[in-house]
């Protein structure tokens, strides 16, 4: 602990005269904010939180050897004592001292006088970049912004790209859903025209069944005719929905097209003042409307990755709204 004060003294005194350094040695050592006090052939004395070294040129970077003017062939001789010496600390305080007075061997800048006494010995060289290792530190920092802002971008990129996708699978979600609301009011509409149409021709406008103490409404042709070609409207609005928002495979657009046909078996037979026989549960016709139906229902709430152009999509509407089903809807496979 005797090199203490001396070393308080140094770091008082010497600033001055000399430049603060960060630096890395090529043995794996790191110095911060140290102080050159000379420079020699073969090395440079530093002035550490530890005490006092001196660092062989071979151990240093290229910068700082530039900086210092490192000559390999004048510091041939003295490399073998810098070997030996180098990473020590310098072995009293006798010899601090020494250093401390003289002077002559610190770089200084222009216009600052030198030490008379220390006219003898050679000026040290003024290195040409003292600023080289700050500048090397504030580029690592620029480096470290730049991977920090590029990560920042990528995560902000996959967010929005995520954030896209889930709102689009929102609005399907939301869409099917208003699809599948539409198709069962639709569904309950024809249930329920079919079986009051069916019970005015079998029993007359004037003969309907009692509920719990109360008469159902009389329901005319005109009134039901109304109903169901409403609710017809609405399902080919839902098959159009579904052309233009999906790819159709051929085997979709044949089950579209049957449902649609189906559907307008009601309005056909009252506009003929007939029945729609459909009274037995085991019924062919009745049996395949409510399969196509489930197909349907089912098709609303999937999923279609095939790829399709707008051409394909238009010829699907037709194909739908086609009277080609109308001799073969309730056929399976035909």
């Amino acid at each position: 602990m005797k090199l203490l004060p001396l070393i308080c003294f140094a770091a008082a005194v010497l600033p001055q005269f000399s430049f603060a350094e960060d630096f890395s040695v090529n043995d794996g050592r790191e110095f911060r904010g140290v102080t050159v006090t000379r420079v020699e052939p073969d090395g440079i004395v530093v002035i550490t939180d530890d005490g006092v070294e001196k660092l062989p040129f071979k151990l240093l970077p290229r910068d700082v050897q530039e900086a210092y003017h490192y000559n390999p062939n004048a510091s041939a001789s003295a490399d073998k004592t810098a070997d030996a010496q180098a990473g020590s600390q310098l072995p009293s305080g006798e010899d601090l001292k020494k250093q401390i007075a003289q002077p002559a061997a610190i770089p200084v800048t222009s216009g600052e006088k030198k030490n008379p006494s220390s006219q003898n010995e050679p000026e040290p060289p003024k290195p040409d970049n003292p600023g080289a290792a700050r500048h090397h530190s504030l580029a690592e920092a620029g480096l470290k912004f730049l991977v920090v802002a590029a990560a920042l971008l990528a995560a902000w990129i996959i967010g929005r790209n995520l954030l896209c996708n889930w709102s689009q699978r929102r609005r399907q979600l939301e869409l099917e859903g208003d699809l599948a609301r539409k198709f069962h009011a639709a569904y309950e509409d024809f249930f329920a025209v079919w079986k009051l149409w069916n019970h005015q021709r079998e029993h007359g406008d004037n003969d309907l069944p009692d509920h719990g103490g109360f008469d159902s409404p009389e329901v005319s042709r005109g009134e039901s005719l109304h109903t169901v070609a409403n609710a017809e409207g609405g399902i080919e609005s839902i098959f159009i929905t579904l052309a233009s928002m999906r790819n159709l495979s051929q085997s979709e657009v044949e089950l579209l097209g049957r449902f649609h046909q189906a559907f307008a078996s009601l309005r056909e037979a009252i506009t003929k003042n007939k029945t729609l026989a459909w009274n037995d549960p085991e019924h062919a016709e009745y049996l395949a409307f409510k399969r196509l139906a489930s197909g349907v229902v089912m098709l609303i709430h999937g999923e279609n990755s095939a790829s399709q152009s707008a051409q394909q999509r238009i010829e699907a509407v037709r194909q739908i709204t086609s009277s080609r089903w109308e001799k073969v809807w309730s056929k399976p496979g035909a």
